[in-house]
């Protein structure tokens, strides 16, 4: 079995990516692809969902539910915030639930592994991008615990400036602007992996696990 490990970057698609697959999980299972979930109520929510799709009222419900837990949609950014929290004490995000340690989540996705007939695992998170900012230790480690006898990488890079603006919209947004613009993002953003291509890419590839590597 091989992985197939995309980790972004931000504002590159990695989130309808990810709505595609989390959607699609039952269909690309009967093709031999995987598309983990990190627990064991996201399985149960899919698998229920795709039970009632004629029922509208009740879609409607479950899909406001849906999109409150990020877990579902966003398994493996789950998966990136645990592994970074149990080895810094960050702690995670508020909207994914925090019952599971990453041996639980990779536990996960190992039974539901040996449930299918699976050739390719596909992780995918642009929270993994941010590894390289903590510690090479921890892509690793998510490489160990994934059991594959072979991995491919695959990363998308947008240009800086129009990757910057884009940034900016979803900052504000969010209301995350508590600093000084010029401060916070060419003074913090341009040392980091948001714009240290380099530092983003050969962290990952220095590891010298991955058969392919996309670009």
């Amino acid at each position: 079995m091989r992985s197939y490990i995309f980790i972004g970057q931000h504002k590159c698609g990695t989130t309808s990516i990810q709505d595609f697959l989390s959607s699609s999980y039952l269909e690309i299972i009967k093709r031999g692809y995987l598309y983990p979930f990190s627990d064991i109520q996201s399985i149960i929510n899919n698998r229920f969902k795709k039970t009632f799709t004629k029922n509208n009222e009740l879609d409607h419900l479950i899909q406001n539910f849906i999109n409150w837990r990020k877990d579902l949609l966003e398994p493996h950014n789950k998966l990136a915030f645990k592994l970074i929290d149990e080895k810094y004490n960050l702690g995670m995000p508020p909207w994914h639930t925090n019952e599971e340690s990453s041996n639980d989540i990779f536990n996960i996705f190992n039974s539901q592994i040996l449930s299918y007939d699976i050739h390719t695992l596909i992780i995918c998170s642009e929270i993994l991008s941010t590894f390289p900012e903590y510690d090479n230790d921890l892509i690793t480690n998510l490489l160990n615990n994934l059991n594959c006898q072979r991995h491919d990488f695959c990363c998308i890079l947008r240009r800086p400036d129009d990757y910057l603006s884009s940034f900016f919209s979803q900052e504000l947004f969010f209301e995350r602007l508590n600093a000084d613009i010029n401060q916070r993002y060419f003074d913090f953003y341009k040392k980091s992996i948001h714009f240290d291509y380099k530092k983003l890419i050969s962290s990952w590839i220095d590891t010298n696990k991955f058969t392919n590597i996309n670009i």
